[in-house]
């Protein structure tokens, strides 16, 4: 379950309804009580026909709009992304049988959606058989880039450049690098960048303490450059640090001597 706002994941669940019809009956109240407008993604991982209840069949065509779920067969491969109380205008689902130990392809479900900072995000669901092997999964990617948004003014800075996001956990590896791109509709304090962040980066103040990510342009930089030490911090710390590194704690202000 996906948060229509904001790309979210919100819930991950599964459910054996091949074998039990209790787990039918979860998946039943699972949907009744999602929000509407919620984004639904499911795919079937091995089978779930056989214990796969009425009501639970009518539930995901009502809340989700499928018009596949109930003619879904023995080990077919299904996969649906949808939004509650969307209709079938909103429903994406694929199916494929299963014949050969294969599924002939992958049963894949896509459909793109917005958040409220205006990002396009995909939600895509697959399932598939290869040489009896059931393969399923998810994913949630950003379109079209990242746009972030910025403290001060960044519009000299161009499509190409590279820039840096610091981390903002305590580990010095969450500094993520990435590259801008084309963004006509950005403000002078938004930049849009190619790659997708791999960990969280905080953007707020929070309970009086600043703990938004410092973002800097590699491509056109200024060096600050310290004295070299002749010898290792410490004990033995340079055996863990052998290659140059964003870290450190480094602040220039206006109008300071």
């Amino acid at each position: 379950v996906i948060d229509q706002d904001t790309a979210k994941i919100l819930e991950s669940e599964r459910f054996d309804t091949h074998e039990y019809h209790n787990e039918s009956r979860r998946l039943q109240e699972f949907l009744r009580f999602q929000d509407p407008g919620r984004i639904v993604a499911i795919a079937v991982g091995d089978s779930a026909a056989k214990s796969l209840l009425q009501g639970t069949i009518q539930m995901i065509q009502e809340r989700l709009g499928s018009e596949l779920i109930r003619g879904l067969g023995y080990r077919q491969a299904w996969a649906l992304v949808g939004v509650i109380d969307g209709g079938s205008t909103s429903c994406n689902e694929s199916v494929r049988n299963y014949e050969n130990h294969s599924s002939g392809g992958k049963a894949l479900a896509q459909r793109e959606f917005y958040t409220v900072d205006g990002q396009k995000f995909s939600v895509t669901a697959y399932s598939e058989w290869i040489e009896g092997v059931s393969l399923s999964g998810f994913r949630v990617e950003v379109v079209d880039g990242v746009k972030l948004n910025l403290l001060d003014d960044v519009s000299s800075w161009k499509p190409g450049d590279q820039i840096v996001v610091a981390s903002t956990d305590y580990s010095m590896y969450q500094a993520e690098e990435f590259t801008l791109l084309p963004c006509s509709e950005c403000s002078h304090f938004q930049v849009k960048v190619k790659e997708t962040p791999q960990f969280l980066h905080m953007g707020e103040i929070i309970d009086g303490v600043d703990m938004r990510a410092e973002v800097g342009i590699l491509t056109r930089n200024i060096v600050i450059q310290g004295e070299v030490e002749e010898s290792c911090y410490a004990e033995n710390q340079c055996q863990f640090f052998d290659y140059d590194t964003f870290g450190g704690h480094v602040m220039i202000m206006k109008n300071f001597t």
